[in-house]
């Protein structure tokens, strides 16, 4: 489905889209994207998506905090919501110094039936090209649509604001924005082994280093493992009381679940922030919160339905 596409690519007939193109930076994938996706679909053609490397959205999301998504994750969002194809433009000197007019003439050569973009799509070189700069397309025969921004409570959906919910820990607001949990997918890799030895084993991962990095603390959580899902919380921090560590980790108790995963791929959604990271005067103190805690998630689980 994801394949790279250059301004310098020959376009011949495996290129062409065959049908409507949407066109974004589509980290996250949230709301916004997704209206996009929807007007896409009124035309019941074929989907063709053109995005941007990671690593185009990690120079904007830089400042903000890094990835919703990663590219793997990207794609895997962007099927789901049907697209058939996704075209994926490198963060390259000839992508960043393309002129307004040359990425005109790339799209057209791309011979989409309809191009569908957000009011504040931008193009080119010093980001010169906006979005109505598309409708010169017109006399091509190509139908253009431009979007108004989608908002929730008066502000702009968008990614930075969702970066921002999840750097305070908000992870079910910026749920409501993205449309699905924020998650972390990672290989599970041997830890210390202090929460098995006070009655809470965990799972610790590895994750991608560009994804946002969530507000230190502990979450209610989902975890799929193994192909199945159980209900799990997870602490992301450096652990203060026992053996405290230099950096944060993913790390997750799984309710009902005690295996040996070392090497397996998981994934951990997030639903609720239930408290901040604190260090505890004993280990007693820690297993007594600890419990609280595994109460709270079962609880909130069964108000949330989850």
């Amino acid at each position: 489905m994801r394949q790279i596409i250059t301004m310098h690519t020959k376009i011949t007939a495996e290129w062409k889209v065959n049908g409507s193109l949407v066109i974004g930076l589509f980290d996250g994938v949230h709301l916004g994207h997704q209206e996009l996706i929807q007007e896409a679909k009124k035309d019941q053609r074929e989907i063709t998506c053109l995005t941007f490397s990671s690593a185009m959205a990690n120079s904007i999301a830089h400042k903000s905090g890094g990835l919703l998504l990663t590219e793997d994750e990207k794609e895997e969002k962007l099927k789901e919501l049907g697209i058939s194809r996704e075209l994926v433009l490198p963060f390259d000197e000839e992508t960043k110094n393309t002129s307004k007019e040359a990425f005109l003439s790339f799209l057209q050569s791309l011979s989409p039936t309809r191009i569908i973009v957000g009011e504040d799509f931008t193009f080119g070189k010093n980001i010169e090209g906006k979005a109505k700069d598309l409708f010169s397309l017109k006399e091509k025969g190509i139908e253009i649509t431009i979007l108004s921004l989608k908002e929730q409570d008066g502000e702009k959906i968008s990614s930075s604001r969702i970066r921002r919910l999840l750097l305070d820990g908000n992870v079910e607001k910026a749920k409501e924005l993205l449309s699905y949990p924020f998650f972390y997918t990672g290989e599970v890799k041997a830890g210390k082994h202090n929460g098995k030895r006070i009655g809470f084993p965990t799972v610790n991962i590895e994750v991608e280093p560009l994804k946002v990095k969530l507000k230190e603390g502990v979450y209610l959580t989902k975890t799929s493992v193994l192909g199945h899902t159980y209900l799990s919380m997870t602490n992301v921090g450096n652990h203060p009381t026992i053996d405290p560590l230099s950096t944060s980790i993913i790390e997750t108790y799984l309710l009902g679940f005690d295996e040996e995963i070392y090497g397996k791929t998981i994934r951990v959604e997030f639903f609720s922030f239930l408290r901040p990271q604190q260090k505890f005067n004993s280990v007693n103190e820690l297993h007594s919160q600890l419990k609280q805690d595994r109460e709270i998630c079962i609880r909130l689980a069964k108000e949330m339905n989850l």
